[in-house]
């Protein structure tokens, strides 16, 4: 092989691996901007194989623990060197409804933290949440302990009534999963408009 062959072949073979690694930093980019609609995130959490740069659904299925992966796309993963992360469940506003306690009326959005009333297990690099027979009504009742707690009919497999907000170290960058839980056969309610707790 003549050395203008190899000298074709180099630079070919150079324009390819450039196009190539030109393709990745663009696909990079908009996976971490979530198509270009967003700035670029550094954080993000891993539920099963989908990654998750901004808000999502999640559903606790009864007895079926769900694994949540916080990472940072430049700096380690590993839990000896991870950056750390919080977590908070809170009340869904867009879903409100009114409750009573011992007879007296409140607001579900007034509520500030449920994370409490979760069954969550934490380590270094993510945290993992066991649906134990979740309802709304068993949780307001963790909160309210020895009280008389009341709560309208209300289908936690359709609406999402808590959102699980995951931070940064820093509280920079957050992401809201909004919670969905299946209950209990012996829990389920037949009604016209379908289960309701």
């Amino acid at each position: 092989m003549s050395k203008r062959k190899t000298s074709g072949f180099v630079k070919i073979l150079a324009w390819i691996i450039l196009i190539l690694f030109v393709f990745a930093a663009v696909g990079l980019v908009l996976r971490f901007t979530n198509g270009g609609t967003t700035g670029f995130k550094t954080f993000y959490v891993q539920v099963d194989k989908t990654m998750y740069t901004d808000n999502g659904e999640i559903e606790l299925s009864y007895h079926d623990p769900v694994r949540f992966e916080t990472k940072y796309v430049f700096a380690s993963n590993k839990a000896s060197e991870h950056k750390g992360y919080h977590v908070k469940i809170v009340p869904n506003v867009e879903n409100n409804f009114e409750f009573k306690v011992n007879e007296k009326l409140y607001s579900f959005s007034a509520e500030k933290d449920f994370t409490a009333a979760f069954d969550i297990e934490q380590d270094e690099t993510g945290f993992t949440i066991t649906n134990n027979g979740l309802s709304v009504k068993s949780i307001l009742k963790s909160i309210y302990v020895g009280q008389e707690v009341t709560v309208p009919d209300l289908d936690t497999m359709v609406s999402n009534y808590f959102n699980l907000v995951v931070s940064a170290y820093n509280n920079s960058q957050s992401i809201v999963f909004g919670l969905r839980f299946s209950v209990l056969p012996a829990d389920m309610i037949l009604s016209e408009d379908g289960i309701i707790l």
